[in-house]
């Protein structure tokens, strides 16, 4: 069959033309496969697609004929393959019984690269192509930092001069960066995971001053009914630090009891509890009213409650420059960031909930007044068919839920954790991962009474840096030993024998040196340079020796 039409130039000659009509029937009488589709072999798919018969007489008139495709192996054609020991001809070999990718790699490396040269040389369309090439040897060339460094690169005659120069303006830069003052650099660019300034969070009540910033302000608003709002409002004050002095007198009043007894007694009582958010809004309206000192506008504005129509929801939050997302947001994406752990009280112990984040909820109280809750579900972890720890890991069984009259927590009070599939239990389980953030340490907490007999410790013993009032001492062994001599009286002197006595060591200290000097001339022809080391070090500990019996007389 005559294959010369594959190299003709114009694809639309009557050559090429009557070349692809009988390529394309020769495909469809060995090569097409059940599905009625075929490998391309156009310039830019190469054999590696599947396509249609119009769809290949299409590509082929548009970007020609691959080079060198003159076996069609893998449209049926048999090839015959010489045996290296026999001049004989062997038996055909089917192509459908053939490792097609094998058996396409039959043409040398020259062969492959003269057809990459002739693809990117010509007008066809290799954009693809090329361009993923450009990219693999990009990538090929990026080892860690190393990569930054061959980037500086402009001049290829001088690589090391180049990567040096490049190297010494970006540390320039970024050094020069510190002292530079409103131009954004990168000391003082936003953070990615960044949670608010300072002053927006300048409320004097803990629930008012988080540092939290929340996003992705879900649209149409989901609706929150009374009593999760009630629940909400009934949360804060019971995690209000300013409101524990209230709670207490609430109890005392409805329990007729002392103030400190009441501060050890719960109220069990689901109806007392509910009762309070009531009690506490009358009394610190009263309070208000009589204008008295401790009723404060903050106080009286969290008493009041927040607005109904002014509650939003999110979708995530940043909290200590920690990124939370929604259950729902996460399904969307391949990341995780809505698991999360807190610590609470379970049949008077202590004890972790693990969850994930249902909604992020912003309350609005008087004043513009905000505070942010988030809305969990949590794990049932209360017996062992929902929990197994052992010696490395901790797996939990997702299926189940409790307190679910519960969900709220406070952003500050949470800890992010990651939730992995569990392969040993089956798919309802998944591990806790925990995580310990870059910017984040657990310092071990120290009581307000210590560090009051810290700094009064401080304020009365300064810290002298450059004075010392005893003696030095080291250790030899398992004996402490004093660097002073014991075995002898101190000598006092007056401040003109110690200065007749500088003036004669300095003295000293001059004969000797010239001395040296006068047996370095004499002797320098006859040692070589590591003797006359040995020698200068020699005399140098001689004259310290020297120097030290001076002092001890």
């Amino acid at each position: 069959m005559d294959k010369s039409w594959i190299n003709e130039p114009d694809t639309f000659s009557e050559a090429y033309i009557k070349g692809v009509e009988s390529f394309l029937q020769f495909a469809k009488e060995n090569g097409m496969g059940s599905d009625n589709l075929i490998y391309c072999p156009c310039r830019s798919c190469n054999n590696s697609r599947f396509k249609t018969l119009e769809g290949v007489k299409l590509d082929l008139h548009m970007n020609g004929f691959t080079h060198n495709y003159s076996d069609w192996i893998l449209h049926g054609e048999r090839v015959h393959i010489f045996s290296d020991s026999e001049n004989d001809i062997s038996d055909p070999i089917d192509s459908n019984t053939m490792n097609t990718k094998s058996t396409y790699l039959n043409d040398d490396l020259d062969e492959m690269l003269d057809e990459i040269g002739e693809m990117r040389q010509s007008n066809t369309n290799f954009h693809g192509v090329s361009e993923s090439f450009s990219n693999l040897l990009r990538n090929a060339k990026r080892e860690l930092y190393l990569g930054t460094l061959k980037g500086f690169v402009r001049n290829r005659a001088r690589p090391e001069g180049s990567i040096a120069e490049g190297y010494v303006v970006k540390e320039s830069l970024t050094f020069m960066s510190m002292y530079l003052s409103g131009i954004k650099t990168r000391f003082n660019r936003r953070k990615r995971n960044y949670d608010g300034l300072e002053d927006e969070h300048t409320g004097e009540l803990s629930v008012f001053s988080m540092r939290v910033r929340p996003f992705g302000h879900i649209w149409p608003e989901p609706t929150l009914s009374d009593e999760e709002l009630d629940k909400a409002h009934q949360f804060v004050l019971s995690n209000c630090e300013e409101v524990e002095h209230y709670l207490k007198t609430y109890k005392a009043e409805l329990l007729g009891v002392t103030l400190e007894q009441a501060s050890e007694l719960e109220l069990r009582d689901e109806g007392q509890i509910k009762q309070f958010p009531e009690w506490f809004k009358k009394h610190m309206n009263l309070l208000h009213h009589q204008k008295v000192v401790e009723a404060t506008e903050e106080l009286w504005a969290l008493a009041n409650g927040p607005f109904r129509l002014n509650t939003k929801c999110y979708s995530g939050c940043m909290v200590n420059e920690v990124r939370f997302h929604t259950k729902d947001r996460d399904t969307r994406r391949t990341t995780q960031n809505s698991g999360l752990v807190v610590e609470g009280q379970h049949k008077n112990r202590m004890i972790e909930f693990f969850g994930h984040l249902h909604r992020v909820i912003e309350l609005t109280y008087l004043g513009d007044r905000k505070t942010v809750l988030f809305q969990c579900e949590w794990f049932d972890t209360g017996s062992k068919k929902t929990i197994q720890v052992d010696k490395h890991f901790m797996s939990i069984d997702v299926r189940s839920r409790w307190y679910k009259n519960d969900p709220f927590v406070l952003p500050i009070q949470v800890q992010q954790v990651f939730y992995i599939n569990d392969i040993k239990f089956g798919k309802n389980w998944q591990l806790v991962q925990r995580v310990q953030h870059r910017h984040l340490w657990e310092l071990p907490e120290l009581d307000i009474e210590d560090d009051c007999n810290v700094n009064k410790t401080h304020a009365i013993n300064p810290l002298q840096q450059f004075e010392s009032t005893g003696v030095s001492q080291i250790v030899e062994g398992d004996i402490l030993t004093n660097l002073v001599r014991e075995d002898v009286e101190p000598v006092i002197i007056d401040e003109n024998t110690y200065k007749e006595i500088r003036h004669r060591r300095h003295l000293e200290d001059e004969d000797v040196e010239e001395m040296q000097n006068e047996e370095g001339y004499m002797f320098e022809n006859y040692v070589d340079e590591d003797e006359e080391d040995y020698i200068d070090e020699d005399s140098d500990s001689i004259e310290l020796e020297s120097n030290d019996d001076d002092l001890d007389t």
